[in-house]
């Protein structure tokens, strides 16, 4: 399912996602879940663990690839770092 919405143009690749992400967001992927938020929205859930050692979570809209932030996040924003942009 998730295989043919990408191969369709109406899901951004995972491995597309991942890249812009390391190259904004420093630090080793954990665990990613692909989730609908509560307007039915498709969301990359990441959970990055950062050099610091910190865990964070970065939320993307699974369609355009960008960054979900502030209040269209579907939940809480948990770094403590400033927030990037995607393009």
């Amino acid at each position: 399912m998730i295989r043919r919405a990408v191969e369709a143009g109406e899901l951004q690749p995972l491995s597309e996602i991942l890249g812009k992400i390391q190259a904004h967001h420093p630090g080793k992927v954990l665990d990613v879940d692909l989730e609908r938020d509560r307007s039915g929205r498709r969301v990359y859930e990441i959970t990055l663990l950062k050099p610091n050692g910190q865990r964070a979570k970065l939320y993307i809209d699974a369609v355009n690839g960008n960054e979900i932030l502030g209040d269209d996040n579907p939940v809480k924003r948990t770094l403590d770092e400033p927030v990037s942009t995607f393009s």
